[in-house]
């Protein structure tokens, strides 16, 4: 008997599997191509010769595949699902709030009890401090689950009991991560266009990132209570500060694309003119 069995060997699987040995849990492996358990296998785990073996191994069966459509199709064979019973499937795999849902649905129904969790991180931060993972569904689940998935990342957190927290903290982190990634970049092509060394800019970000922290969580702060009044910058402010990035962009020759998107919601007309409302609400209308 294992103490959890690990279904999907990819990158990130296997990082998992491997955080799991080297805090001493008895590992079992699956993957569909079985020859990237190898490397698992020298290092102390079980390779199952198939999933049924896998599943019926271990109380807690850990998946992390691409996405849930996959897990539905590996674990739905009939004689795979029904092993699930009385077992915790925790779930890490991609995915949606609402593929959360399904999936907390679709293991009550195989009589499995059932944790969703949200990755943040890169394959070789898992098992270290740097390494975050948001986990939702039942208290009493989690806790009986935390000594394993405490061996994942140093910031583990239990977000709540509705099981498609989880997933929507990390679309939300996501949003704020893709956003800030691309404005970076754009960023450094205007360095670029201008005769600028990109890496003082990069410099320049790191130092303004508590700054921006901050920022981000006074706005969040105001959207919770729904108060508005006493913004230091209305929406104008910003679509003014959109139409210069658009301009030094066509000035020097650079892509246009992400400020004109910016531009598209800072200035968009709904329901009268946003530039008179102050942020953040008159952006997030623009955003609806």
């Amino acid at each position: 008997m294992s103490d959890v069995s690990v279904i999907g060997l990819g990158a990130m699987g296997s990082a998992l599997a491997r955080a799991l040995l080297r805090d001493g849990h008895g590992v079992m492996v699956w993957n569909r191509t079985s020859a990237k358990a190898g490397s698992l296998v020298r290092e102390g785990a079980i390779q199952a010769p198939d999933l049924v073996s896998a599943v019926v191994a271990s109380p807690v069966v850990l998946v992390c595949v691409n996405n849930y459509d996959i897990t539905r199709t590996i674990l739905s064979v009939q004689n795979v699902r029904l092993r699930l019973s009385g077992r915790v499937l925790v779930q890490l795999s991609t995915g949606t709030p609402q593929e959360a849902r399904d999936g907390e649905s679709w293991a009550r129904d195989s009589e499995a009890e059932y944790l969703d969790g949200a990755i943040l991180a890169y394959p070789d931060q898992i098992g270290t401090p740097e390494a975050a993972l948001l986990v939702s569904g039942p208290g009493a689940t989690f806790r009986r689950c935390e000594p394993l998935l405490r061996s994942l990342a140093g910031d583990l957190s239990h977000v709540g009991e509705q099981i498609g927290t989880a997933s929507a903290l990390d679309c939300a982190a996501l949003s704020f991560l893709f956003g800030a990634l691309l404005g970076a970049l754009h960023g450094a092509r205007i360095c670029e266009a201008e005769g600028l060394r990109v890496g003082e800019f990069g410099s320049m970000l790191a130092e303004l990132a508590p700054i921006l922290g901050v920022e981000v969580k006074q706005l969040s702060e105001r959207i919770q209570a729904d108060r508005y009044d006493g913004s230091q910058a209305a929406l104008g402010t910003y679509a003014a500060a959109a139409v210069r990035l658009v301009q030094q962009a066509q000035d020097s020759g650079i892509n246009p694309e992400f400020p004109t998107f910016k531009l598209s919601v800072t200035g968009r007309q709904k329901r009268g003119n946003l530039t008179n409302h102050t942020n953040p609400r008159g952006l997030i209308g623009a955003l609806q």
